[in-house]
């Protein structure tokens, strides 16, 4: 037996030398990161990429078998084949003069790069459709399409090369898909013209320290614009984002539209200003001097984002009207800012970074459907002006959950005061005047209850507003936290409360919306078995008292209609039922004033012949057994 053994473990060693020795690439392929394929089909798999790359040849082409960030290195003068299968590649690929590479297949991330550009160097690379790829290897690789591929996103940062038949952008009279490709390596001076219209947006001009225009016509342009370093656009329509530098040098005719008013601005000189078309795109139009409506620090603008731009943050700034003022207003961080518009109109959109007070002037869409919008991300004081319909923003993302206002003055419609009522400052009240709310400072001090926009408030007798639980004149009241008298309803220190029509708190049996309820001396809902005035009752998990057959417990009680538990023999619906004294009704054999009854499962009481237990009993109509 030992022999035996000795025998097994000497030929299974020498079977593993021969398979370590053997050449086939089957034995260790999950070791191999590359295999190559040369032009005349031989294959052969490799540890490392590395090796692969050193074994490729003219024609020959390299799979990748895991993924990869190494360096790839095409020599001069050949053609190379790159296929990366399900694998993802994100290293370097170097080209040698006159080289070419073909990218067949595969995925791209974030690393991979291509050496040198199509303008300076006689390399060439060509990919296949069906590439996949993230934003940053897209960036790479859209430098290298054809005039018909371009890149798509399918999701989230992710994106396909494809062929497409739509090629809206052309350069020196060649069609392009892709405005990148279009952009790419072209000369100083050029222009890339739109010659339909797209959702691609220039997405990635890869021209930025030149100088181009852009000429879209009649077309309009949708989705993200990147502008290289200095940029003349003549026409056409721009509806998306604008990236910009700050160093750059921007130019626009009339005849361009934007739904970035803060490009056009940007744009304009002392004597333009921005308007907006009936499609709420922007653009700018030449004015003179009669036009120049805002004062601010003594010099005259056309509007208040020229302004802008002669004032440092560090500065108080007031801006004076001599007329209405139709356009949007942007006021910006760090700055601190008065309106004092007088008794000119503004009807537009407020949006607002700065320190802002506004003292006067009308603010008024007219209607409800085209009311003014002021929306804030910082405090905003009002002290004076007229506001008719506007909409105050309270919510993301202009007041992030805080209020946003402090109100010390200013006249308000019912429209306006719904939004600002609770934002008016400690010391001042809103006082109904002539179908409108003035807000101004208290005069005297108030006490007891006083009635404001229809709510009831109750102030002590040193004139604050109370919250909370109040003994008001021997009867409890309930104020929320904003001092408001509550009625119905209330859920306070997780006991439920009704308050009636005048707000005081009720007790005892109380019928509500057709539901009666009762609640105890200090005024909280009951539920459960409750004895009131001799009798039990049973309220519901919702305080609601039950009539009629309940089954709590796993017993089964009958409520009379006035909710009041029964004993003792019932007839309910026509049968009869006996209840014992805890009003629980009883099934099976009883015994009661001194007599069998037979009460069945239902806890009806038989009468007749019945058989229980398998044997027969005679009950005669009064339900007693006879035998």
């Amino acid at each position: 037996m030992k022999q035996e053994k000795s025998r097994y473990i000497i030929f299974s060693a020498i079977l593993a030398c021969m398979l370590w020795i053997l050449p086939g690439n089957h034995v260790y392929a999950a070791q191999m990161a590359a295999k190559v394929i040369t032009a005349d089909h031989v294959e052969t798999a490799y540890e490392s990429l590395s090796d692969a790359v050193a074994a490729m040849t003219d024609g020959a082409t390299l799979y990748l078998q895991e993924d990869s960030s190494e360096r790839i290195d095409v020599p001069d003068g050949v053609h190379w084949n790159f296929r990366t299968g399900d694998y993802t590649y994100s290293g370097w690929i170097w080209m040698g003069d006159e080289s070419e590479i073909e990218l067949v297949d595969g995925h791209y991330a974030s690393g991979f790069f291509i050496q040198n550009s199509l303008s300076t160097y006689k390399n060439y690379v060509v990919l296949d459709d069906n590439l996949t790829m993230d934003r940053e290897a897209r960036d790479i690789l859209e430098r290298f399409e054809k005039p018909d591929q371009w890149c798509r996103e399918y999701e989230d940062g992710q994106y396909v090369l494809e062929t497409t038949t739509k090629l809206p952008y052309k350069v020196n009279g060649q069609l392009y898909a892709s405005s990148a490709r279009a952009t790419y390596g072209v000369e100083d001076g050029s222009t890339l013209y739109i010659v339909e219209d797209t959702d691609r947006g220039i997405s990635h001009i890869n021209t930025w320290d030149l100088s181009m225009d852009i000429d879209a016509g009649d077309c309009t342009v949708k989705g993200n614009i990147q502008l290289p370093k200095n940029c003349n656009i003549i026409s056409g329509s721009f509806d998306g984002a604008t990236f910009v530098s700050n160093e750059g040098v921007y130019t626009i005719t009339e005849k361009c539209r934007f739904t970035s008013r803060d490009f056009v601005v940007d744009c304009c000189s002392e004597n333009e200003t921005v308007v907006h078309d009936s499609d709420w795109y922007y653009h700018k139009v030449s004015v003179d001097d009669s036009k120049k409506i805002v004062i601010a620090n003594g010099k005259t603008y056309v509007d208040i984002d020229h302004a802008f731009k002669d004032i440092n943050q560090n500065e108080n700034i007031v801006f004076k009207l001599t007329d209405d003022y139709p356009e949007v207003i942007s006021l910006s961080y760090g700055y601190h800012v008065k309106l004092d518009f007088g008794e000119y109109s503004f009807k537009s959109y407020l949006e607002n970074f700065a320190d802002l007070e506004i003292v006067s002037g009308r603010f008024d869409g007219g209607d409800e459907e085209n009311a003014v919008y002021i929306g804030t991300t910082q405090q905003i004081t009002i002290s004076g002006g007229y506001f008719g319909y506007v909409e105050f923003s309270h919510e993301w993302p202009w007041g992030n959950g805080n209020p946003g206002y402090t109100v010390k003055g200013g006249t308000f419609s019912p429209y306006a005061y719904e939004y600002i009522k609770d934002d008016i400052a400690d010391g001042y009240q809103a006082v109904y005047k002539n179908g409108n709310y003035v807000v101004q400072k208290q005069q005297t001090k108030v006490t007891g209850w006083q009635a404001s926009d229809g709510k009831w408030y109750y102030y002590d007798a040193d004139g604050v507003k109370t919250t909370g639980w109040q003994k008001v004149g021997g009867t409890w009241y309930y104020m929320d936290k904003d001092g408001v008298m509550t009625t119905g309803w209330q859920k306070i220190g997780g006991a439920w409360y009704y308050m009636n029509g005048s707000g005081a708190m009720t007790t005892g049996w109380q019928a509500i919306g057709g539901t009666w309820y009762y609640m105890n001396g200090s005024g909280a809902m009951t539920t459960g078995w409750q004895a009131i005035g001799g009798a039990w009752y049973y309220m519901n998990g919702s305080g609601a008292m039950v009539t009629g057959w309940q089954k709590i417990g796993g017993a089964w009680y009958y409520m009379n209609g006035s909710g009041a538990m029964v004993t003792g023999w019932q007839k309910i619906g026509g049968a009869w039922y006996y209840m014992n004294g805890s009003g629980v009704m009883v099934t099976g054999w009883q015994v009661i004033g001194g007599a069998w009854y037979y009460m069945n499962g239902s806890g009806v009481m038989v009468t007749g012949w019945q058989i229980i237990g398998g044997r027969w009993y005679r009950f005669n109509a009064s339900g007693v057994w006879i035998g």
